[in-house]
């Protein structure tokens, strides 16, 4: 009706051209807004180095994972459990035994550490890790795997367990040269025990500063190594900046 009015209009010389064409603009419908674009979707957050190795069975990579997320740390912190018992049971025969990971089973259990305090069960896990303990540490390698055996045997003398708190000294000292040796030849989870050793006294007296040299040095040789792929190195990293960025308790 409205196109029939506008020709007449036009047939009678009442509207001009401009207004014939602003009148046909508004005849045309108006196109339709085109659809919003839907948002992306947040990305997942990336699982932490932490948990892709607790995945993978390293208990304190759990324990580490635990530390860092509150939310699921019980979860991590019984996978660490479980993970040390597995280890602890390994021994003698599988490649997997860790008799250290008795001493922290044991601690566990005797405290009501992620599982329910038992005195007894706890100081049978030590008698469990003893002879391993005293076969790894008075061997002859100079090794990171016998300076831990030593300083494992040295806390259980603490405890009680194969020694007296007198020998705790003594034994923890045999840790000294294989850590030493080891560091030397390049192991880098051997200079942080090493370092460690100073920093806590560990058979030895306390010596901050040299600790604190023994981990730079450490740091600089693992940031080399594990450019060149090195796991061993690429862990001590990791380990090493988790302790540092982890939130105060």
């Amino acid at each position: 009706m409205r196109a029939l009015a506008l020709s007449i209009l036009i047939a009678c010389g009442g509207v001009t051209p401009a207004a014939e064409a602003e009148a046909e603009a508004e005849l045309e419908p108006e196109p339709e807004p085109e659809p919003e674009p839907e948002p992306e979707p947040e990305p997942e957050p990336e699982e932490s180095w932490f948990v892709r190795h607790c995945a993978l069975g390293d208990a304190d990579a759990c324990t580490e994972a635990g530390h860092r997320d509150p939310s699921r740390r019980d979860a991590f912190y019984q996978q660490a459990l479980e993970l040390q018992i597995a280890a602890c049971d390994a021994c003698p025969a599988d490649d997997r035994c860790d008799p250290v990971a008795c001493v922290r089973v044991g601690d566990a259990l005797r405290h009501g550490i992620r599982a329910a305090a038992d005195e007894a069960a706890g100081r049978a896990r030590y008698e469990q890790a003893l002879p391993w303990l005293r076969t790894r540490c008075q061997s002859h390698d100079d090794d990171y795997e016998r300076g831990r055996a030593c300083l494992g045997l040295a806390s259980l003398a603490l405890k009680g367990v194969g020694g007296r708190r007198a020998d705790y000294d003594r034994i923890a000292r045999r840790s000294h040269a294989p850590f030493q040796r080891a560091c030397r030849a390049g192991d880098v989870l051997a200079c942080a025990a090493w370092g460690s050793v100073h920093w806590n006294g560990e058979g030895r007296d306390r010596n901050e500063a040299r600790a604190s040299e023994i981990w730079r040095d450490a740091e600089a040789l693992a940031t080399e190594q594990c450019s060149e792929g090195h796991t061993r190195a690429c862990t001590y990293l990791e380990r090493k900046r988790a302790a540092q960025e982890r939130p105060a308790n």
